[in-house]
């Protein structure tokens, strides 16, 4: 999965540079990129555990962009009122892959049926990505 910052189509910046206050969800890491500008205060992070409330954050101007996937925005942005052509991907945006594990000590058994299940319903998971567009490469 992907996470990209997106940002509402009426403040579409000009440049990364112009983002002041970027949200993401507790426990993300910001990028390389980011680290440097929130050192020489030239940018800050906001966390939160939730997405709504990083969208209504963007919806009411007080962050400039999310670090997220734009699926998952969009998903928790329509109930928001945010439809999907206001919640965008910046136009010079680059992609930040995530990778998630599933693990367990005491239930390998748990992990070994959900392996299975994914192979087994492949094309299930697919029509999944497809229908919420979320894309995983």
């Amino acid at each position: 999965m992907h996470t990209e910052f997106v940002t509402l189509d009426a403040i579409q910046q000009e440049s990364i540079s112009q983002f002041r206050t970027i949200g993401t969800i507790k426990g993300f890491t910001p990028s390389p990129q980011w680290l440097e500008k929130i050192e020489n205060n030239e940018a800050s992070f906001i966390y939160d555990s939730s997405v709504k409330v990083l969208l209504i954050l963007l919806k009411r101007g007080l962050i400039d962009a999310i670090d997220i996937n734009i699926a998952v925005a969009r998903h928790y942005g329509l109930p928001l009122g945010l439809n999907s052509e206001e919640l965008v991907v910046f136009k010079q945006n680059t992609k930040k892959s995530l990778d998630y594990h599933l693990s367990t000590i005491h239930h390998p058994d748990v992990i070994d049926k959900f392996n299975l299940y994914l192979v087994n319903h492949s094309d299930d998971v697919l029509a999944l990505k497809t229908k919420y567009k979320v894309d995983l490469d």
